[in-house]
């Protein structure tokens, strides 16, 4: 299995997870797994993502949940969260249920440290910072 083929995991599709999500579908990754909001979720699901600029990116992402709890069981290699940091408590406890072994999670947020949270949830090992600026 490629890295394109094996789940990937965007939690949050704000202006940042977004860009990420139509990066990612751009270069392959065709396994991508979008988690939000479910109203968020349906304009995904209707329009596609869209990223306009300095570049532009158009994406249809199979793969739209409204729940964390949806990615249980999906061999999911690497989660990435794009949410605002004020999020992080909310997404850690739904996190946890769902983290298997081998599961990276990168904390793709405004801040420093937030991978130490994360590590108190989950393998400290799995979490990876990813500071966005």
């Amino acid at each position: 299995m490629s890295d394109s083929t094996m789940p990937i995991a965007v939690i949050g599709t704000g202006t940042v997870g977004s860009i990420l999500a139509a990066h990612l579908l751009e270069a392959g990754y065709d396994d991508l797994i979008l988690v939000d909001v479910p109203e968020r979720i349906a304009q995904i699901r209707e329009r596609g993502l869209r990223i306009s600029g300095l570049v532009e990116l158009e994406g249809r992402p199979e793969h739209l949940v409204s729940d964390l709890a949806d990615l249980k069981g999906r061999g999911v290699r690497t989660a990435i969260i794009a949410a605002k940091v004020t999020h992080l408590p909310r997404i850690c406890v739904e996190l946890e249920k769902v983290h298997e072994p081998g599961m990276m999670v990168v904390s793709f947020q405004n801040g420093i440290g937030t991978e130490n949270y994360l590590g108190k949830r989950i393998d400290p090992e799995s979490a990876i910072p990813g500071i966005v600026n």
